[in-house]
């Protein structure tokens, strides 16, 4: 009887079988986490719009949110072109002045911002 001569290379080779452990296991997870967020979808969503209609704030987009101005508009008083109007106290109509307005020279035209006084 002759003797069994055994091979060097040891049992076959399993390549990849790593990564299809990996990928079935990846699968597994989003299948769970599928089913748990179609499951708790509704609740999570109730959760979520109580939270958001309980804030003290408003929205990061809305916090310094302007409303556009709206035309006062009157058809009794409508004109083609801009006109100076009197005053309602009587006196002289304000004249165009061409200075700063933070300088302390007086001035008789109405200014938005305060005016420095001698």
């Amino acid at each position: 009887m002759e003797p069994t001569r055994f091979s060097d290379k040891g049992p076959p080779k399993e390549k990849g079988q790593g990564f299809v452990e990996y990928a079935i296991i990846l699968l597994l997870v989003g299948v769970a986490a599928f089913l748990v967020i179609t499951i708790m979808g509704p609740s999570m969503e109730g959760v979520f719009s109580r939270i958001v209609r309980q804030a003290p704030v408003a929205p990061p987009a809305l916090a310094n949110w302007t409303p556009p101005p709206t035309a006062t508009f009157d058809p009794a008083n409508l004109t083609g072109t801009a006109t100076a109007t009197a005053p309602a106290g009587g006196g002289p109509p304000p004249t165009e002045t061409h200075t700063p307005t933070m300088t302390p020279i007086p001035t008789d035209t109405p200014t938005p911002a305060p005016t420095l006084t001698a």
